[in-house]
């Protein structure tokens, strides 16, 4: 069996390898070599009669045969590793023609081997590496990145409420600073300590498990906490549905793990 390595283009190479073995393995194809070697039989004849050098017309005849017999002739298995996707269905191909699946995997082995190598020897532990994600995953997922937002319409509401009423408010009173606002590396907790007041409200949509919502009055001070309650919950909501969206075709659980695991700390949406 041979093996074909390839990152995150499992699938297009299962349908091309599937193809070939169909191809090369119908009656058509022998057909078809079965008449390119008759009429080049015939036209070594011809030429050798003409005046032709018989022994060039020979080896270029034996050299045809030797192609065909050699490379399109044996028929092996192939197996494809994706190392972005390990549970690639349908990864093992029979009947492939000996010349292109030898070929393929030699490549492939050694574009495998030396990416290994160079990311041994070239990157950081905590690097993104192009075995584990492919080439362009790091600059996809800083441009996925910027879409991220909260996933939930009503504390999607409940925030832009509270922004507005109490975030807002506090810049124009002065009790909130812009550029420390803009600077802070964790912002959240910033905007708990500077914009819970207790005299500043908003309204506080909560939903009911009979259908609808319950619209409350809360204080910026009650709100805070009730909107960083829910923080966790709506994490692992968009966790999962931006998780399937960079690593589709895979189960939500196993989406999620892979983009958390290549995600910086602490996650922000």
């Amino acid at each position: 069996m041979y093996e074909v390595f390839t990152l995150g283009g499992g699938t297009y190479l299962v349908d091309i390898f599937n193809a070939v073995a169909a191809l090369t393995g119908g009656s058509a194809f022998t057909n078809l070599i079965r008449i390119a070697a008759g009429f080049s039989l015939f036209w070594l004849i011809f030429q050798t009669a003409f005046g032709g050098s018989w022994m060039a017309n020979i080896k270029w005849y034996m050299a045809f045969l030797a192609i065909y017999l050699v490379l399109f002739t044996p028929r092996v298995t192939v197996h494809v590793t994706d190392h972005l996707h390990p549970a690639l269905p349908g990864a093992t191909i029979a009947n492939v023609p000996y010349g292109l699946a030898a070929f393929a995997s030699m490549t492939s082995e050694i574009g495998d081997g030396l990416t290994r190598l160079s990311e041994t020897t070239f990157s950081l532990p905590s690097d993104l590496r192009y075995q584990e994600t492919g080439m362009l995953f790091g600059a996809r997922l800083v441009k996925e990145a910027t879409k991220w937002q909260i996933t939930d319409s009503r504390y999607s509401g409940n925030m832009a409420r509270f922004v507005r009423q109490c975030v807002f408010y506090g810049i124009l009173l002065g009790q909130i600073d812009l550029d420390d606002l803009k600077t802070t590396g964790d912002l959240w907790r910033y905007i708990e300590t500077t914009a819970a007041s207790p005299l500043r409200h908003f309204e506080y949509r909560i939903g009911l498990a009979s259908g609808g919502e319950q619209r409350n009055i809360v204080s910026c001070q009650d709100g805070v906490g009730y909107l960083a309650n829910q923080w966790p919950q709506e994490l692992d909501r968009a966790s999962t549905i931006f998780g399937t969206r960079l690593f589709p075709g895979v189960p939500a659980s196993t989406a999620k793990a892979e983009l958390l695991s290549r995600r910086p700390s602490p996650m922000i949406i």
